[in-house]
């Protein structure tokens, strides 16, 4: 290819433009990237410190449990908090599924525990509740004259229809147990049978949620 001379100026300008105009595309495209990965940097800091903010917020309530377990033919209601900070306004709710019933045992507070420790209150409640219906007071008479209180299987108890072996299987298998509370800094929580902990604007929504949900089981 020839270029006149006369032309040679204008032919130099006009790569010079061209170049000119692809460098600012690449400049621009390089801009625009680093703008996208400012924005991804910022929304992950954000992010971050959100769950950073969720955690703390739930720090204490977080370290509240609540369980069933059996020792012999003893269900027993155990509780732990680990947190090192009592919790407040306590409400224990068990939900006795074959009588189609929920029982409320409240604690006006229930400080830390280094290890679980048995809510005795509310196994005398759910006993009071339940066992009666399956179980009769037998006195009986050991040595020296000695009376001891005990319970016998009612007859016709609904025990076996209901396919347990004893009292503290039907507990284990037919009961459910949730709490509501309120931890330190006044946050209403609710702790659920299946573990789950969720917030809630006050501490009678908290013990009412557990009570509606348990409603529809």
């Amino acid at each position: 290819m020839s270029i006149a001379l006369g032309t040679l100026p204008d032919w130099i300008a006009g790569v010079s433009t061209t170049g000119a105009l692809i460098a600012a595309g690449f400049a621009a495209k390089a801009a625009f990237g680093q703008v996208q990965h400012l924005k991804k940097q910022v929304r992950q800091a954000t992010q971050l410190e959100e769950d950073r903010r969720k955690a703390q917020h739930r720090a204490q309530a977080s370290q509240v449990a609540i369980w069933i377990e059996t020792d012999g033919d003893v269900p027993r209601i155990m509780f732990g908090n680990q947190s090192g900070l009592p919790i407040y306004a306590v409400t224990v709710v068990c939900q006795i599924h074959w009588l189609q019933k929920a029982i409320t045992v409240p604690y006006s507070a229930l400080g830390p525990t280094g290890v679980a420790r048995e809510l005795v209150r509310v196994r005398k409640s759910l006993e009071a509740t339940a066992a009666d219906e399956l179980y009769t007071p037998i006195r009986v008479v050991k040595g020296m004259g000695r009376v001891k209180l005990s319970k016998q299987l009612r007859e016709g108890s609904k025990l076996g229809q209901l396919g347990s072996s004893s009292w503290a299987d039907l507990v284990a298998d037919k009961v459910s147990v949730g709490l509501s509370f309120r931890d330190a800094a006044e946050v209403p929580w609710a702790r659920h049978p299946n573990g789950h902990l969720t917030e809630h604007g006050m501490g009678g929504a908290a013990t009412a949620h557990l009570m509606g949900e348990w409603e529809l089981l």
